[in-house]
Order: C-alpha cells, then structure tokens, then sequence
C-alpha cells in the first residue's frame, strides 16, 4: 500500500511539473479543493467525548495573463461531538499565484 501511494505521489508531481513547465496560457481555467473528515475520541477516567470535523473546500483559479491566475476560495465546514460545543464555519478568499 506505501509503495502505491508513493507512486501516485510521484506520478501526480511529475505531471504537475510537466505543465507547469509548457505554462498556462490566458483564458486557462483551473479547479480543485479538497474534502476532509477528522474523528477524534479521548477517555478519562471520569468523562469521555468524541468530536467529528467535515470540511468542504473548492477552488477556482482563472488564468488572466500567461502564468498568472487570479484564485477563488471557499471553504465550508462543521464539527460536533458528545460533550463538546457544535460550530460551523464559512470562508471566501481571493489570491492570485504566479508561475515561473
């Protein structure tokens, strides 16, 4: 399974690298984002909780002159838990990147 994994790994570096290498071109769109699950549980003596953690969080990238893109952002998330305080989260960001 590491072996695998490290392959992947390698895989998806090197064929980042390769496009980074040929540029983007203007008008290029890109997405992406990530999806995240987190469970954590912790016993004493006297108490035991749990907590859960999901987060959703896109991206979008435009590209608006060759090798720079402006990026959108948006991330969204919850947690709840036995014993523990439930919250939610919403954030938007705005960046740009260059590449070299």
């Amino acid at each position: 399974m590491k072996k695998v994994l490290t392959s992947t790994i390698c895989m998806l570096l090197l064929t980042l690298t390769a496009l980074t290498l040929n540029g983007f071109e203007k008008g290029t769109k890109s997405i992406g984002g990530g999806i995240s699950f987190y469970g954590y549980e912790n016993q004493r003596a006297d108490i035991s909780f749990t907590r859960y953690t999901i987060s959703f969080a896109p991206q979008m990238s435009y590209f608006i002159f060759e090798n720079f893109s402006v990026d959108f952002h948006i991330s969204a998330g919850t947690s709840w838990g036995k014993y523990v305080k439930s919250t939610t989260d919403l954030g938007f960001g705005l960046g740009g990147r260059y590449f070299i």
